[in-house]
């Protein structure tokens, strides 16, 4: 049971990269990862998007990109996100930090109730698996919010 257990994940990791491929193009607009600078990235990247899609950054110790993509899509106005698949992630691809980012189609920036929500339950989770939560970013019109630019990104101020 447990040998078909890691065939599974194995695989599920393998679609993953393979439908989030890390290029070129991505490393370059990642790059620096200032909260500024990637908050300024992500509303370069997200801005067409007509759906609420949750993006995950996947980082090693030193703060390469390892990965990134969308992890969650869902509707004009929520998108249902699971802190144990970015968890997962996180552990399959041997990442020591993660940022996360969604976009508002609506253009508020402004983080509601769930996004509090969310940002407290992956900030628990991370921590526990010794995982740096770096920032959770939210995209809309042109502008993005920062947890961590705001001070509220440790789970104990939300």
């Amino acid at each position: 049971m447990q040998d078909k257990l890691g065939v599974l994940l194995d695989a599920s990791h393998e679609l993953f990269v393979k439908r989030n491929p890390v290029t070129q193009e991505k490393r370059a607009l990642y790059r620096t990862l200032s909260n500024s600078s990637a908050g300024a990235a992500l509303v370069k990247e997200m801005g067409p998007y007509q759906r609420e899609a949750f993006i995950a950054i996947f980082l090693n110790a030193k703060n390469k990109v390892v990965s990134a993509g969308a992890l969650f899509q869902g509707g004009p106005d929520s998108s249902a996100v699971f802190p144990s698949e970015v968890a997962r992630r996180a552990l399959l691809l041997n990442a020591t930090g993660v940022i996360v980012a969604h976009n508002h189609p609506s253009g508020d920036t402004e983080p509601s109730a769930p996004d509090k929500r969310i940002t407290k339950d992956l900030c628990e989770v991370l921590r526990l698996l010794q995982i740096r939560f770096l920032d959770h970013i939210i995209t809309g019109e042109g502008s993005y919010y920062s947890f961590a630019d705001n001070g509220i990104l440790d789970y104990a101020l939300i």
